[in-house]
């Protein structure tokens, strides 16, 4: 018995010897490097008179937002009602915040500590203002109030009544000795109002709908005693404030929702040099509203001096189908719109807020990606003309996150276009191609998460994405749509200019580069996974979706026929194409077809994901049938079929090294299964 005993002792210890050296090494926890945070939802959203900061409605709460970085600094905790109102001083050091439940709460901007509350009105205030002193503040309300406060010691100094509706917005005399107060309602009836009197000095009845904008030209000759509103009738009154009668009416074809009046000196890169030299004491101001265009205006003229490209530009006009939902058009609706305007802090730029919770900071900033010999060209041209481009954007909600990838680019490469030739550099992973539930494919810098693209194309929400490096050293991307199509991107420059650290100082005006070079026709259903081949120049690629369908798309094909339509272009326009390695502003380029080489039906139901063997031999696709199948590419020959999963199968991919694809079902299992040809696959899990 102790022999027996000492024998099954042994062989215990030599178990656990044998288990400690095959034992999983210990999980490692990760600390997040940088984090991509919703700090946006809608609403109110203020821009610091410094410019450095943002205060942000986030549901009930504020969030203090640094421009430059786009991280939250501060989150200031609300009552479990949304934010009406926002309100910045004018040394930002305090941020001025109302509710629905009628509180209004002072902050330190610097702490994030409240500093008081209180109750301005009887309804929620819709409006928040400081005057030029520092020393008062503004708040409108529902209840056909506009009030005035006492900034540091926090009693209310005037009280106005007299509108027949809502009052929407207000605005202060920029000139402190004026002390006139203007404030516009629902109704379009705007009012000025005298402090020094307390009492109301003149109506002006002109608008048809809300106003939403007030605004004194400063900069103009006499612009002193004049007043510039605007509302969502379609048109911009002018005022003489001497006599509170309207002087000119400037039509603006849309429903604005912002106007800001713009300093020639500052803002002529806005405005246009050869504009200012003309009528240098104008009133200029920008709008932007429904139609998603920041545009500039100078008051007698009956179109605008300058405008920026719509949002949505580059996007299929008119592509929607059956399989489109109703919130997805609805939320397209919004990506084209914008809900407010405000200038930046030295006037020469304008923060536009969209409907769907971005910040977009224009300027005059150089939008092409060109080449010296091309800006020295056109540098004549930019002088003359204003420009109004994207030069940095937040994003304040992404919504989902659908798929992200980090960009391919190799050293050698120097502008990414299809013709040019690049060294043997080690491929470099720098800026993030990310799909969130919209059809724009945006960029992201890694280091900061601020978005440094966005880029329009798809008509539907974009469900897939792969990329990889092109034959010349491109950062190619893949993407699948709701819109049942597939699109190749050329995302060379924003990959560049994230890696250099340019998109860090110019935002998206230095990845204007980025193109769609191809789109691929032929799904009937929404394409849920795309694969690009990863090796060779990424000659090929795989896609399937809902229509049950796999295609294989003729990638070499398609950069070849982009190539030939650039240079047909350019020498149609009759430049050399050689010597302009980018793109040029006097040609537009238009995504050529992307052909298919291939095409089956893959599965029983819709296709889930794809994949590419390294050596571009055979291809995968599963689905929510239970099985993923093996084809041989490019012809799409079935060559086997994986059966397993007692679920649905989400995933699939081929190993780097080995013959060995692996699969992931709803069942819970992760399973390896080998691809070798001289084994049965459907016996080698």
């Amino acid at each position: 018995n102790a022999r027996a005993s000492g024998q099954a002792a042994r062989r215990y210890i030599d178990r656990r010897s044998v288990m400690s050296h095959t034992q999983a090494p210990q999980r490692k926890t990760y600390v997040a490097k940088a984090s991509l945070e919703v700090f946006y939802t809608g609403g109110p959203c203020r821009l610091s008179h410094d410019g450095t900061m943002v205060a942000a409605a986030c549901h009930e709460a504020v969030n203090i937002v640094e421009v430059g970085t786009g991280k939250v600094v501060h989150n200031l905790p609300g009552d479990t009602e949304p934010i009406t109102a926002l309100c910045w001083s004018r040394d930002g050091r305090r941020v001025f915040s109302a509710s629905r439940s009628m509180r209004c709460s002072v902050w330190d901007a610097t702490t994030g500590e409240s500093v008081r509350t209180f109750k301005a009105h009887s309804t929620p205030v819709l409006y928040m203002g400081v005057d030029p002193t520092g020393t008062l503040l503004v708040t409108t309300s529902a209840d056909r109030t506009a009030r005035v406060w006492d900034i540091d010691k926090g009693f209310c100094t005037h009280a106005f009544r007299g509108h027949g509706g809502m009052v929407t917005v207000a605005c202060f005399h920029p000139d402190a000795r004026k002390l006139q107060l203007y404030t516009g309602s629902q109704d379009g009836e705007v009012r000025a109002w005298s402090l020094r009197e307390r009492k109301c000095v003149g109506v002006l009845q002109a608008h048809q709908s809300s106003v939403t904008a007030i605004q004194v030209p400063m900069a103009a000759e006499g612009g002193v005693d004049k007043l510039i509103t605007c509302a969502r009738d379609r048109v911009v009154h002018e005022w003489n404030l001497k006599t509170m009668k309207r002087i000119s009416t400037l039509p603006v074809h849309e429903a604005a929702e912002g106007l800001v009046c713009l300093d020639p000196a500052a803002a002529a890169g806005l405005v246009g040099k050869a504009a200012v030299r003309a009528a240098p004491d104008a009133i200029y101001f920008a709008t932007a509203g429904e139609k998603g265009m920041i545009r500039v205006w100078r008051m007698g003229t009956g179109k605008p001096v300058s405008s920026a490209v719509h949002l949505m530009a580059g996007r299929v006009v008119g592509a929607a189908h059956e399989g489109q939902e109703e919130d997805e058009e609805q939320d397209d609706a919004a990506a084209g719109t914008f809900v407010s305007l405000q200038p930046t802090s030295k006037g020469d730029g304008l923060l536009a807020v969209t409907g769907d919770s971005r910040l977009l900071f224009y300027g005059s900033g150089e939008v092409e990606d060109r080449d010296e010999e091309d800006e020295e060209e056109d540098d004549r041209d930019d002088e003359e003309e204003g420009k109004i481009v994207i030069q940095k954007e937040l994003i304040g909600n992404t919504d989902e996150i659908i798929a992200a990838a980090f960009l391919p680019l190799r050293d050698g490469s120097k502008h990414g276009s299809t013709s040019e030739k690049v060294g043997d550099g080690k491929p470099t992973l720098n800026a993030l191609a990310v799909a969130t539930n919209s059809s724009l494919l945006r960029v992201f810098d890694p280091s900061t998460m601020s978005c440094t693209a966005a880029l329009a194309g798809h008509s539907g929400a974009i469900l897939s994405l792969d990329v990889a490096v092109g034959p010349n050293g491109e950062s190619l991307v893949l993407t699948g749509s709701r819109d049942h199509t597939v699109r190749l991107w050329d995302l060379t420059p924003a990959a560049r200019a994230v890696m250099t650290g340019r998109a860090i100082a110019g935002g998206a005006a230095t990845t204007a580069g980025a193109k769609c070079l191809a789109v691929g026709q032929g799904h009937v259903g929404a394409v849920a996974a795309v694969a690009l081949a990863k090796r060779n120049g990424a000659p090929l690629a795989l896609s399937g979706g809902a229509d049950k369908v796999a295609r294989v798309w003729d990638i070499a094909g398609a950069l070849a026929a982009y190539a030939e339509a650039r240079a047909e272009a350019f020498e149609a326009a009759g430049i050399d194409p050689k010597k302009h390695k980018g793109d040029h502003p006097s040609v537009r380029m238009e995504p050529v077809l992307l052909g298919a080489k291939a095409a089956a039906i893959a599965h029983d139901k819709a296709v889930n994901c794809a994949a590419i063997a390294p050596n571009l031999t055979l291809g995968a696709t599963c689905s929510g049938d239970r099985t993923a199948r093996l084809w041989r590419l490019p012809d799409l020959i079935p060559a086997g079929t994986i059966r397993g999963h007692k679920r649905g199968v989400w995933a699939v991919a081929f190993s780097p090294t080995d013959r060995i694809i692996a699969t992931a079902g709803g069942d819970k299992f992760i399973k390896l299964w080998s691809c070798d040809p001289n084994a049965g696959v459907q016996s080698s899990c």
